[in-house]
């Protein structure tokens, strides 16, 4: 807009568009309790942990693009910016960014500007939508050339290309600011003039748009206005995973709403202080919302799930509760073993870890007179089922292990039994093994067993007799010898 278009707002409006490739909290400072997991677990057995995972409350690396109104209502607010000295170390960018690299570890900026299209009654002659003047830099002094580069100018009506800016700044659109059918005019917008942000999905990229006014529309003019369309905008934005966060006066603030609710951001109030702007800033990064996702794909050794899968989003600096769960397999052989279960953002960016450390103990096979003869370990496991046949106590127990060996099916169900409480005691199994007790469940459920005596032995109904000897020859052998 013109410097006569309206009184100058001082209350500045800044728009921070968080851009990344996962543009969320990352490691540092977030915390994982307990952080280790060390148990001796037997195998087929499992416990839980109940976890609890702390966000960090500001990202630990950011990229940051200031992405400045250069139009000529704005001169003053560029001066206040830029200060008076010949560096521009003296003015608000300055205290800027001081604010925030002394805040976040990995810290770097860039700087770019925007008016509007050289075109029909939207912007004065020799406007630009988007100009880079400094890439990103972990310099200070580097990064103060591009404010000392900002301008102030033109702008014509009162609304300006924001969210031709902003998309630019997300997928490096080009623009024809004049209309003439290229785009290598001096107050063109080449394609590729987005920052070079960071391929490291841990670090956080930001812009921060600084206007005073609203921004056009598409539909402006009947559909005239050459810029995005705000729901174009947002797609960019959605597309490098944006969230836009919106720090207005109450006066232009409704027009970013979209803008930021859509992209998971906030909008919120701010003076010119900058220690206000310092603050405004830290806290619109403490609230954007993440969605914690455990990430236990590095455990498979044993099994690790969580509930709930993913929590609810919620902001930095928020513990979430999660109840984990660690199952070991009955096939898993004695050892130790380790992984570690990463916790991520929704977008994928690692925010914690957790390492995993299992012992999972030798445990010798015990034959059918070991169980008979033992009913109080026989009871700590039971009840079980064999076919469809539930053993509730050890009485029950040793009543089917004392098989009539004229019995096929009497024979079966002894060693099926002493076989599944092995593997609750812990024994490892093998595939043979597993096939073996599966096949055990079928031919007696498919018999009709319900106990001692309860089938016609010679001649069972499924199977014949030596493929039911077979069976039970094989849970002998891992019920006397483990899996060999």
């Amino acid at each position: 807009m013109t410097n006569n278009a309206l009184t100058k707002i001082t209350i500045m409006t800044i728009a921070i568009t968080m851009l990344a490739a996962s543009p969320t909290l990352s490691v540092a400072n977030a915390s994982v309790s307990p952080p280790m997991v060390d148990e001796t677990v037997l195998s087929g057995h499992s416990f839980h942990v109940d976890k609890q995972v702390t966000t960090p409350p500001l990202p630990p690396k950011l990229d940051l693009l200031l992405l400045e109104d250069e139009t000529g209502s704005f001169f003053d607010d560029i001066e206040t910016m830029q200060g008076d000295a010949v560096d521009c170390s003296n003015g608000l960018a300055n205290d800027l960014y001081d604010g925030l690299d002394a805040q976040i570890t990995d810290f770097r900026a860039a700087v770019a500007g925007f008016r509007d299209f050289d075109q029909s009654s939207w912007g004065s002659s020799g406007d630009w939508v988007y100009r880079l003047l400094q890439d990103l830099t972990n310099n200070k002094a580097t990064w103060l050339t591009g404010i000392c580069s900002l301008t102030a100018g033109g702008g014509l009506d009162f609304p300006e290309a924001q969210f031709g800016a902003l998309k630019t700044a997300a997928d490096g659109s080009a623009w024809d600011s004049n209309g003439d059918g290229d785009f290598i005019d001096v107050n063109d917008t080449p394609a590729g003039q987005d920052p070079s942000w960071s391929a490291d999905p841990s670090v956080t990229r930001v812009a921060v748009l600084v206007t005073d006014a609203t921004p056009h529309l598409d539909t402006d003019a009947g559909g005239a206005y050459p810029g995005p369309s705000e729901a174009d905008t947002i797609t960019a934005l959605n597309a490098e995973g944006i969230h836009v966060i919106v720090l207005a006066t109450a006066s232009a603030s409704a027009s970013y709403n979209n803008v930021a609710t859509q992209t998971g951001g906030t909008v919120q109030l701010i003076t010119s202080s900058s220690d206000e702007i310092v603050d405004a800033i830290t806290n619109a990064l403490e609230q954007l919302t993440i969605s914690v996702v455990p990430n236990a794909s590095d455990c498979t050794d044993f099994d690790v799930t969580f509930d709930p899968p993913i929590s609810d989003p919620v902001v930095g600096d928020v513990t979430v509760d999660f109840q984990e769960w660690i199952t070991v397999s009955t096939d898993t052989l004695p050892g130790e073993y380790h992984c570690v279960v990463t916790f991520e953002s929704d977008d994928g960016a690692v925010i914690g870890e957790q390492e995993i450390w299992i012992e999972v103990p030798f445990v010798e096979p015990r034959t059918i007179g070991f169980w008979k003869n033992h009913p109080d370990d026989t009871d700590s496991h039971l009840s079980i089922l064999i076919g469809d046949f539930e053993v509730l106590d050890s009485d029950s127990a040793k009543d089917v292990m004392k098989a009539n060996a004229k019995n096929a099916h009497d024979m079966l169900a002894a060693q099926l039994l002493a076989a599944k409480l092995n593997v609750w005691a812990g024994v490892t199994t093998c595939d043979d093994v597993s096939d073996a007790i599966s096949a055990a469940d079928a031919e007696l459920a498919g018999s009709g067993y319900d106990g001692k005596g309860s089938t016609t032995a010679p001649n069972p109904q499924s199977g014949d007799k030596q493929t039911v000897n077979a069976i039970k020859d094989t849970l002998d052998s891992f019920n006397n010898n483990g899996c060999i």
